[in-house]
């Protein structure tokens, strides 16, 4: 029975541990309205194991989105496309970017941060309300806000290296 209920208890752990990036059928900014951080375009790679993504290229699309292409999707890369769009928006003093796949709906969500020719990328977890809170734009920014404001929020840091 002890056995049991441990792994009750540590089964929302490993999803945590285990996270992907966050998917939502709504993006947290507003698409087309907030210009691009040049700082993103480039071609970009890790040294992770078995990645999501092992390289991808961001392009600059226009003043508002980037073209992105994925050269070497991992085993866990789950979109049916290796050609997205993306966008940016700031929120509570950290930058985001988020992604769509041409043929798809939902929006993916990182939290990045670029020092010199490395980026870095962070899984966003929902940790108050969860994906259930997220019933807007308005409603998935305040969720992330509330969120960023734990510790475990920011989760799976990749670094990339601008080649």
């Amino acid at each position: 029975m002890k056995k049991q209920y441990a792994l009750f208890l540590l089964l929302p752990l490993m999803l945590l541990l285990t996270a992907c990036p966050v998917g939502t059928n709504y993006p947290l900014g507003n698409p087309g309205t907030e210009k691009i951080d040049n700082n993103l375009i480039g071609t970009w790679e890790n040294s992770e194991a078995d990645p999501e993504a092992k390289k991808v290229s961001i392009k600059r699309a226009d003043n508002f989105s980037y073209d992105i292409e994925v050269f070497d999707p991992g085993s866990q890369y789950t979109l049916t496309s290796t050609t997205l769009k993306g966008w940016v928006t700031p929120l509570e003093g950290k930058q985001f970017v988020y992604i769509r796949a041409e043929n798809e709906e939902t929006f993916y969500l990182y939290c990045y941060k670029i020092q010199g020719n490395v980026l870095t990328t962070w899984d966003v977890g929902l940790l108050v309300g969860g994906i259930d809170a997220v019933t807007s734009t308005q409603a998935f920014r305040d969720e992330v806000a509330a969120s960023l404001k734990k510790m475990e929020c920011l989760t799976d840091e990749i670094n990339w290296t601008k080649l």
